[in-house]
């Protein structure tokens, strides 16, 4: 009986020494992980998306950097034992994007924002070795103008460890725990920069975008002088547009385009479409002289992201030459494109003028204007209506010198 119940205590130690054993965490021996980077090596990235003609001022953006826990212990004593980073450390730091066009960054080194162990700054110095963990925010509290705020969170942790009779940083690991977009993150991420780039995967990427109006507009001209032309013609148009990558916030909305001759009563809409989930619409109208369309969307406004592109096709008509001129900020000049009399005229799709034209720019004046010039045809030959009357002429020149030919043959006999 003796033997049977220290058989069965034996058994329970045995399972209670196994049981904490496997709660023992992974890294009690050694908490440093196998991969690591040094601070000087470590580059916290603002990158600044923007559509390629979209250009920008420099823009300067905050970083919160919250402590956490040191070997595990996260109350407010354990927390009081850590170092304070940021900039002389504020527990902040910021990163300026300098001003340019289309997507920019910048980055802020470690050893500017992590302390070093020589620190001797009261409540910005390594007390201890262990584990430091940290999150890192992006302060969007006081919003720049157009610009869409990443929601993204990092995990910094610091590994501290005695280096003999001192302490030394023995490397950094960073997580991503939420991106951009508040989704789950990625988790580990290089925090370095590769040689001749600017940045790492440690980054938060903002987005700058401007909206502007386009608008399409239509005049008839005519050759020669005389004006011929009838303006009351109406033009057929078809449109597609596309939303540049950087903002696809009109995705899933209505929008209409308005001719200018629109009233509150009588707006004038020629159709209604809603952006597909790739950033495309398509609208079809048709103008006369003196006439334009704009973009009008639900909520009201009547505008677009820098950045959009965009091509349309005027259907031919007889007798009208059509030419296209284009302005938009992104080039130095309009740009024009003419095809022949009666042609289909292509904007933004045809060689003569391509989409680094027709894209909605940074001014309030993207503008496509389609000339109509009216090309009286010139006769060339027998105007048909005037033929039977012609025909009976030659008959009776023809029949007179007949009878005068018979009339000589018959003296001569």
């Amino acid at each position: 009986m003796k033997g049977t119940l220290r058989k069965t205590l034996v058994g329970v130690l045995a399972t209670v020494a196994a049981i904490c054993a496997m709660a023992t965490p992974a890294f009690a021996d050694d908490p440093v992980p196998a991969t690591t980077y040094a601070p000087d090596v470590t580059y916290l990235t603002k990158t600044v998306a923007a559509a390629d003609n979209a250009t920008h001022d420099a823009m300067t953006f905050t970083f919160d950097i919250a402590k956490v826990s040191v070997n595990g212990l996260d109350t407010d004593t354990d927390k009081a034992e850590m170092p304070m980073l940021g900039t002389n450390g504020s527990g902040k730091v910021s990163i300026t994007v300098s001003a340019g066009k289309g997507t920019t960054k910048g980055v802020a080194q470690g050893t500017d924002w992590i302390p070093a162990i020589s620190s001797t700054t009261t409540g910005n110095k390594w007390l201890h070795a262990g584990e430091y963990i940290y999150e890192i925010t992006e302060d969007g509290t006081s919003p720049l103008d157009n610009v869409k705020y990443s929601q993204a969170k990092y995990e910094l942790r610091v590994y501290v460890v005695n280096d003999g009779t001192s302490l030394s940083i023995s490397g950094i690991t960073v997580n991503q725990l939420l991106t951009d977009a508040k989704a789950t993150g990625s988790g580990k991420v290089d925090p370095t920069q590769p040689e001749g780039k600017t940045g790492s995967d440690f980054n938060f990427t903002n987005t700058y975008s401007t909206n502007h109006q386009l608008t399409i507009a239509k005049t008839v001209s005519s050759a020669g002088g005389s004006d011929v032309a009838d303006k009351t013609k109406q033009f057929s148009y078809t449109l597609n547009l596309k939303l540049p990558a950087t903002d696809m916030s009109l995705v899933g909305k209505t929008v209409t385009f308005v001719r200018s001759d629109s009233t509150t009563a009588d707006p004038k809409v020629y159709t209604s479409t809603t952006f597909a989930a790739d950033g495309t619409a398509q609208v079809t109208f048709s103008l006369c002289a003196g006439q334009d369309v704009k973009l009008r969307t639900e909520a009201g406004d009547s505008l677009l992201p820098t950045g959009t592109t965009y091509d349309f096709t005027e259907t031919g008509v007889t007798n009208y030459k059509p030419t296209a001129t284009v302005h938009t900020d992104t080039v130095a000049d309009d740009a024009t494109v003419t095809v022949d009399t009666g042609a289909n005229l292509e904007v933004g799709t045809s060689k003569a003028l391509g989409s680094d034209n027709t894209v909605v720019g940074n001014d309030e004046a993207t503008k496509s204007t389609v000339d109509n010039q009216y090309v009286k045809v010139t006769p060339t030959g027998i105007i048909i209506n005037n033929l039977p009357f012609i025909l009976i002429g030659v008959i009776a020149i023809a029949g007179f010198t007949a009878y005068i030919v018979s009339r000589r043959r018959h003296a001569q006999d």
